[in-house]
């Protein structure tokens, strides 16, 4: 799923999602997702993610 590439990506208005004064449960989940799609092993090249929430707004 996440290749290493041997050039660095070029990414254009690159967002910090975590930081030093994330909230813990944030960072925590941030890390449980993030462990989650890189041990799904998916067997083509994928684009797009689409993540929901079971909490309404």
């Amino acid at each position: 799923m996440f290749k290493k590439t041997k050039q660095p990506l070029k990414i254009k208005n690159r967002t910090e999602i975590i930081n030093d004064n994330s909230p813990f449960s944030f960072v925590e989940s941030y890390k449980t997702l993030r462990s989650g799609l890189s041990f799904m092993g998916f067997q083509d090249d994928v684009k797009t993610i689409m993540i929901t929430s079971s909490i309404p707004r």
